[in-house]
């Protein structure tokens, strides 16, 4: 995979949260917590690095997709 443990950890997390976020049923502080991190800042600054965006961002693009 060419990362580290940590990484690919945390990308397994990260896509998990997708998932979640998608369901737009619960906050992401709370996908945050779900998913295994102790603190959602560090969850949406690791969301940033992987894929460019925020994860607030995710939740716009989901309810601009739904109208």
């Amino acid at each position: 995979t060419n990362m580290s443990i940590i990484d690919f950890i945390n990308t397994y997390k990260l896509k998990k949260g997708i998932e979640l976020i998608k369901k737009k049923d619960q906050s992401i502080s709370k996908i945050a917590y779900q998913v295994g991190f102790n603190d959602p800042k560090y969850f949406s600054r690791l969301f940033k690095k992987f894929y460019g965006m925020n994860p607030s961002d995710l939740v716009s693009t989901n309810k601009h997709a739904d109208n």
